[in-house]
């Protein structure tokens, strides 16, 4: 009898791991689900086992790209087609929505006669590292009470430090969440709140750089990534602009995805707070009174 016709020892080897591992079959129905799975994902084993892992769960993607599920690029495709060992760095999207970056390795399981009956695929959560790089002094600065990130007005005292104390090689990143207003008439304000999060929760597990992230006006964000040169300013665009391919909420039934907008400059020389807002967004009105969020 294999591991796989025994829950009670699967259950029992698969939740003593300190990483999360799922069993699918060839068909991608997922036979097991263990602990470590449940908190890195948000997904009880109950709510997964015996569905797909095609079924608008992990969704997984890379850093700057749409969904790989069933693609040739997916690591359980990969390994089912191929017959080896797959490691990959990825992102899987977590039950309320954000994404969360793992290390992933897929293994095929064979029986007696060498063919491929299952896949195993261990994921490593490698976010801790990532939220350790956005830094700002949670004792000092006002944090929004929904968001867990600085208000507008904390982020703009930031702002002004950073321009002062290291004005060249500062890339400022100025992301919108567009429809919200649409959003929240059709959904309501804590459905608006939930994407928000989701977004701010994507944004800040895609870098892995010393960063700022925190709240600006009409509901946006202000990135701020100190020692950015022009290759790593580029990279970081690249990576943001895939948010909206990247994340996603269910509410209610139905999946909101957000639409993204990504403004980006490098600061240059002597410029001043109002200089950089201004080519950031040409319809910027005040730098000094930020809309609360």
């Amino acid at each position: 009898m294999s591991i796989l016709e025994n829950p009670e020892i699967l259950t029992q080897f698969g939740d003593g791991l300190p990483f999360g591992l799922y069993f699918v079959d060839r068909g991608r129905k997922i036979l097991h689900w263990n602990r470590a799975a449940e908190g890195i994902t948000g997904y009880l084993c109950q709510q997964v086992i015996g569905r797909s892992c095609k079924d608008d769960l992990l969704v997984c993607c890379f850093a700057d790209g749409p969904a790989i599920c069933d693609t040739a690029a997916c690591s359980l495709t990969r390994t089912l087609r191929g017959g080896q060992p797959i490691g990959a760095h990825a992102f899987v999207q977590h039950r309320e929505g954000h994404r969360v970056p793992v290390r992933l390795y897929t293994v095929p399981l064979r029986d007696p006669h060498g063919a491929i009956v299952a896949i195993a695929q261990l994921f490593q959560d490698e976010s801790a590292a990532s939220e350790e790089t956005n830094w700002f002094a949670a004792g000092r600065l006002a944090v929004h009470p929904v968001l867990g990130v600085p208000t507008p007005a904390a982020a703009e005292e930031q702002f002004r430090i950073y321009l002062a104390q290291s004005p060249r090689h500062l890339g400022v990143f100025l992301i919108s969440i567009e429809r919200l207003q649409e959003w929240e008439q059709n959904r309501g304000a804590e459905a608006v709140d939930t994407l928000i999060g989701a977004v701010a929760n994507t944004v800040t597990r895609l870098l892995t750089v010393p960063h700022f992230l925190g709240c600006w006006s009409e509901r946006r964000f202000l990135l701020l990534v100190p020692n950015c040169d022009q290759e790593s300013f580029e990279d970081l665009l690249r990576k943001l602009k895939g948010v909206s391919s990247a994340c996603s909420v269910r509410w209610w039934g139905d999946r909101i995805v957000p639409q993204v907008l990504i403004a980006a400059v490098l600061v240059q020389e002597r410029e001043s707070i109002e200089t950089v807002l201004g080519r950031l967004d040409p319809n910027w009105r005040s730098a000094s009174a930020p809309e609360e969020m």
